[in-house]
């Protein structure tokens, strides 16, 4: 049998720079599985009304959109294995690729 890639957690330390790929794994629109690649943007902190921290969030530009989003954003480590650094969430008002 052939064994498929295993995608691991990644580690808080990890370290991602803008212009590395990203992958999302979704069923958008109810559509057989999907994998779709961007590239990370950076990372943002947004001050969402009535919290009192905020939240800090990956830009990446896959595609997200219903059915992808609580999807899986997944990069490919410079060791040569996926990591998984996300959960994907659907824009959030003006806000786009905040993933």
């Amino acid at each position: 049998t052939a064994s498929l890639p295993v995608a691991k957690i990644a580690s808080p330390k990890t370290i991602l720079y803008e212009g590395e790929p990203t992958f999302v794994v979704g069923y958008p629109a109810g559509f057989p599985r999907t994998f779709t690649q961007g590239v990370f943007g950076g990372l943002e902190f947004v001050p969402f009304p009535n919290e009192r921290s905020g939240s800090e969030y990956y830009r990446s530009t896959p595609l997200i959109i219903g059915g992808n989003s609580g999807g899986p954003l997944f990069h490919y480590s410079v060791n040569g294995q996926y990591e998984l650094i996300g959960i994907t969430s659907l824009m959030y008002g003006e806000a786009t690729f905040m993933n």
